[in-house]
């Protein structure tokens, strides 16, 4: 190997080097996202149901805000539910919504939005 190699090849290790070791961990962004777990629907009467929604995810610290909001189901007419918005700490992990049937064996489609910093939507469906 000449000098003029053992040259470059020791410029292009420290340079390795000094970037390995700029870097900490506080340099990196790490992504906050919210993910939804599997939703479910539970019967627990003639006309009543429990939604139970669940959630994970990576980056976010366990008291930072977790805004859900139930929007309106479509067909329009078969569901109806009470507080479509919910306020809790990436902590709680989970919420439930109470919905009132009125109309038996109809499939829907309803969209669960997890608001600010966290945003995500999830579109679901269900049968009556």
């Amino acid at each position: 190997m000449n000098p003029r190699s053992q040259s470059v090849l020791i410029f292009i290790i420290a340079f390795l080097l000094f970037i390995d070791s700029s870097y900490t961990a506080k340099d990196v962004n790490i992504v906050k996202r919210i993910i939804p777990q599997l939703l479910k629907v539970k019967k627990v009467g003639e006309h009543k149901m429990i939604l139970e929604v669940e959630w994970d995810g990576t980056g976010i610290k366990n008291n930072e805000k977790v805004i859900t909001k139930l929007h309106g189901c479509t067909p329009d007419g078969n569901l109806s539910f009470r507080r479509y918005k919910k306020k809790h700490k990436f902590s709680d992990r989970n919420t439930t919504y109470e919905l009132a049937v009125h109309k038996k064996k109809v499939s829907v489609q309803c969209l669960l939005e997890f608001t600010g910093d966290l945003q995500t939507n999830v579109t679901f469906g269900f049968r009556t």
